[in-house]
């Protein structure tokens, strides 16, 4: 799929690099990944939608996710310039801790499930790299407490070195990794979070006697 074909689509109103590259991981131009959010109107070519590289997100769903501070609108707002393709107006996100724990929570178990599960159907590339979301979430939601905002996609790098490892296929070693790499940003990150969901439901349950 041409790029500077989408950027001059007027239903094509946001366009980012993302993927591994942003990391400092991979540079091969030929890897790039981007993620799309297009005009609810917009039917994508089926050269786009067979196109991996892509994302596409429709505009209506783009700013559910904006407005429920998930983690990848935080990515998309907070990328260095350089990655930023086309940008209909700039997204802003107001920092949350209770919505990013509320989050995690959400989709730790499933994931973590679903990464054993391709390990051990001998996709471990695929698990391995889920497993790395997971952390990379932790350290991103720590620095977006911190600073209101991601400040250092480069400190993930190493943790996908230690992770995501093509020569290593069995489970104990890659859960191994994994726990390793995700006990520190964990800790930090309940810290930062169990106060304010604590609170959260206190008043739930006050809320409804």
């Amino acid at each position: 799929m041409e790029l500077q074909q989408l950027i001059d689509d007027k239903d094509v109103l946001y366009i980012y690099e993302i993927g591994l590259q942003i990391h400092g991981l991979f540079s091969n131009s030929d890897d790039r990944d981007f993620l799309l959010v297009v005009s609810d109107d917009y039917i994508p070519s089926k050269e786009l939608e067979d196109d991996e590289h892509f994302q596409v997100y429709y505009i209506s769903n783009w700013f559910n996710r904006v407005l429920s501070n998930e983690m990848i609108a935080w990515e998309c707002a907070c990328l260095p310039k350089k990655y930023v393709i086309k940008e209909h107006v700039k997204l802003l996100l107001q920092t949350n801790p209770l919505q990013l724990r509320k989050e995690f929570d959400s989709i730790y178990d499933y994931v973590v499930a679903s990464a054993k599960a391709h390990i051990l159907k001998g996709n471990s590339l695929t698990g391995q790299k889920q497993l790395w979301e997971l952390v990379k979430y932790l350290k991103f939601a720590n620095q977006i407490i911190e600073n209101h905002k991601i400040v250092n996609f480069k400190e993930v790098a190493e943790d996908y070195r230690q992770i995501v490892n093509g020569q290593v296929s069995d489970i104990e070693t890659i859960m191994n990794a994994f726990n390793e790499r995700l006990f520190g940003p964990l800790q930090l990150f309940k810290k930062y979070t169990d106060s304010v969901l604590k609170a959260s439901k206190i008043k739930k349950i006050i809320q409804n006697g």
